[in-house]
């Protein structure tokens, strides 16, 4: 993050030294839609990173499973489906387990980033927002998208209350 993010991550006061003026207000906000970009990318590593773990974790078990099914009793186990079906059926549910896991992280660091940029972003305007938002609503990656997508809906929001509505 650079130091002219960090230095308006809070908003100033209006008329105070370190307001935000238009120029700068592109800038910094340039650079929230780079952070929007980098949270959906950190976002995509944070789901591959848990899906890698669980997939590590039972390799990791594998020896322990194979020494399991070297005891005589499973022998005569061995001989049915039964315990053959178990075995599957275990793994299936430690990988899908994994992948919930999985999503379940993924998606409260995506929850955590998007409170994050919502404060930082608090400093515009709804139409600056929205501007600012709008251009990532069909992003590349879907983690992106989906940390937009809330963040976009209450800027559209915001503008339409702000908004008068025409005389009749």
């Amino acid at each position: 993050m650079s130091d002219l993010t960090n230095e308006l991550s809070m908003p100033a006061p209006a008329g105070a030294p370190g307001a935000v003026v238009p120029a700068r207000a592109e800038a910094v906000l340039s650079l929230l839609r780079e952070d929007v970009e980098a949270a959906g990318k950190a976002t995509r590593s944070v789901r591959l990173g848990a899906n890698v773990a669980t997939l590590g974790l039972l390799f990791a078990g594998a020896p322990a499973i194979f020494s399991q099914l070297t005891h005589t009793w499973l022998y005569t186990l061995a001989s049915h489906e039964g315990p053959q079906r178990l075995l599957v059926v275990g793994t299936a549910a430690a990988v899908l387990g994994g992948q919930g896991i999985a999503t379940f992280a993924a998606s409260m660091y995506r929850r955590l980033r998007a409170e994050h940029l919502r404060r930082r972003l608090g400093m515009f305007t709804p139409e600056q927002q929205v501007a600012a938002l709008q251009p990532l609503e069909n992003a590349a990656r879907q983690e992106t998208r989906e940390i937009v997508a809330p963040l976009l809906r209450l800027a559209r929001a915001e503008s339409a209350a702000i908004t008068p509505a025409e005389p009749p």
